[in-house]
């Protein structure tokens, strides 16, 4: 096992490093914007690897023969896998498992946005791969171990059961699968991420990970446990995601800083092993931003991380008088600092290009002061000594809006929808609109937000950063009436103007990178983010005004863009 994963680790650093060319400055090398990534899911329209397999659901049991047919028997804990992922055996008809056959879905719910033409499977072992909704095999052109597919896109997405494998017992169970996009066969083990997710990143300096790397409420905590290059997939809930090799390949071919996100609850031995990979395959003129987790203040569903950073701090301080959230806020100032001698101790005489983030929460700035000076920790505080470089927050705007005391006034806009969204722009631009809104509406909040920050760095000699922004507009009810105004609204012409003025206030008031939120993605329930909706599309009001910002204002602070290369 070891050797295995030496073996991937040093053919990804290989592939990592050979795309990274010293001669020529990269087109992103004074972008002050990063952005992040979305979910790493078969339902995302940001598709990203020519290997769609990768993003694939997570095999769903089947009973085809069941009347009614059951999709989901809800067996799936009773697929026997192997250490891969893979699908070792379907259960025999004594088992009294009802499924007799698993599948899977690329391309879901994403209307079509996505690349027509044929498709390539390609896998080892022996057993029958079946296909349905947008894909069709061509028979005449398959041939054991390569099927071709004929792929006209809709909102169906492709759908691949496996009705039958090799038994277990033999080993040749059907593994390996590859879903190769048109045009990759020959080249998708170099090419791995797709041309256009490379041409949407282009103009960012830096790309964040959280998302990719299930951040999330993650369970990893130990190393031998990460997601590897030759697992089945890059997305089984309470995985690590995208294997780190991928995440620095990526950061390579664009030249880009990668922001790393430490999961909560990982050892220093998992910190010393993650970073050590990435100083040794990381292209040696980027740096690296790592924070702790993320959020972690953020009681919401799904964020696993803050229950548990609490629970650790009221271990740590048992006093009574201190507040849980007192006591969460400083164990996680804490940590960050703790993450941070761990870092650039292992990067030793590299260590300036470790750039260690503390998170706080926009809208509270005790979080921030608080956990930069982490008061309980008395051997340790004041945490921002401890290395930490960037003070980090998400200073949104309009994120109220989807407030469920406010729905009852935004659905009464919707009933004539040219007046609502003037309603809309008015609320975020001057306020006044919604009654109990903030006082100068969500520009005015947000523009505060980045005073609280910026002058919170400036007191401990740091740097201000935005580890997620831009437009907040989500339903928490997930009214689709209401997401439906907010996708328009997304859409509209005006709101290159809102970008216009937001990104100016970010510098004029001293902030440095600025990671948008997020780079590509339809709109669903869980809200309008992305710059684009889909990979197909070349402009948004959004994405025109990200793209205006950068190439209008060069990153503005000290060493923020890379040397100029030599002369031959």
């Amino acid at each position: 096992m070891e050797n295995r994963h030496r073996n991937t680790t040093l053919l990804a650093a290989t592939i990592a490093l050979a795309a990274v060319s010293a001669s020529a400055q990269p087109s992103n090398n004074a972008s002050p914007v990063g952005t992040n990534l979305w979910f790493f899911r078969d339902w995302v329209s940001e598709y990203s690897m020519v290997d769609a397999f990768k993003a694939s659901r997570p095999w769903v049991p089947h009973c085809m023969d069941c009347r009614p047919v059951v999709w989901d028997t809800g067996e799936s804990k009773q697929i026997e896998l192997d250490e891969r992922g893979w699908v070792k055996s379907l259960p025999s008809p004594v088992s009294g498992a009802r499924f007799t056959s698993v599948g899977t879905l690329m391309f879901t719910a994403i209307d079509g946005h996505y690349p027509a033409g044929q498709y390539v499977v390609l896998y080892e072992g022996e057993g029958t791969l079946n296909y349905g909704r947008d894909a069709v095999k061509r028979e005449d052109l398959s041939s054991p171990g390569r099927d071709v597919l004929d792929v006209t896109p809709s909102a169906g997405g492709i759908w691949l059961t496996i009705t039958s494998t090799d038994p277990a017992k033999t080993g040749n169970y059907l593994r390996n699968i590859r879903v190769i996009m048109p045009g990759f066969e020959e080249s998708y083990r170099e090419q791995i991420f797709h041309p256009d997710l490379l041409e949407k990143l282009k103009p960012y300096r830096a790309i964040r990970y959280m998302q990719w790397a299930e951040t999330n409420g993650s369970t990893q905590s130990s190393w031998n446990t990460r997601t590897l290059p030759d697992d089945a997939r890059w997305n089984i809930p309470g995985g690590a995601g995208v294997p780190v090799e991928i995440l620095v390949v990526l950061s390579n071919r664009l030249s880009a800083d990668p922001w790393i996100c430490m999961p909560h609850m990982a050892g220093d031995d998992y910190m010393a092993s993650y970073a050590a990979l990435v100083r040794d395959t990381l292209a040696p003129d980027l740096r690296v931003y790592v924070e702790f987790s993320n959020e972690v203040w953020n009681g919401s569903s799904g964020f696993n991380q803050s229950g548990y950073v609490q629970r650790q701090g009221m271990e740590k301080w048992q006093n009574p008088s201190i507040s849980p959230f007192t006591k969460q806020i400083n164990w996680h100032g804490m940590r960050t600092a703790q993450m941070c001698d761990i870092w650039k101790s292992v990067w030793g005489e590299q260590s300036g290009r470790v750039l260690c983030v503390m998170g706080a929460q926009s809208g509270n700035p005790w979080t921030a002061s608080q956990s930069l000076d982490c008061p309980l920790w008395s051997e340790g505080a004041p945490c921002y000594k401890h290395g930490i470089d960037i003070v980090a927050g998400g200073p949104y705007f309009g994120g109220y809006l989807g407030d469920p005391r406010f729905e009852e006034q935004v659905l009464a806009w919707t009933k004539d929808e040219d007046q609502g969204l003037a309603k809309l722009f008015e609320e975020l631009l001057t306020g006044g609109v919604l009654s109990g809104g903030p006082p100068g509406g969500a520009m005015a909040r947000a523009f505060q937000e980045m005073d609280d920050l910026t002058m919170i760095a400036a007191d401990r000699g740091l740097g201000a950063a935005a580890y997620e922004g831009g437009s907040h507009f989500a339903s928490l009810r997930s009214n689709a009436t209401v997401t439906d105004l907010f996708r328009a609204a997304s859409l509209d012409p005006r709101m290159g103007g809102v970008y216009d003025r937001y990104f100016a206030a970010w510098r004029d008031r001293g902030g440095q990178i600025f990671m948008h939120y997020f780079n590509v993605g339809n709109t669903t329930r869980l809200g309008s983010f992305g710059a684009l909706e889909y990979m197909d599309q070349s402009s948004s009001p959004k994405y025109d005004a990200i793209l205006r910002f950068i190439g209008e204002n060069p990153c503005w602070w000290a060493n923020c863009a890379l040397p100029a290369p030599a002369a031959p």
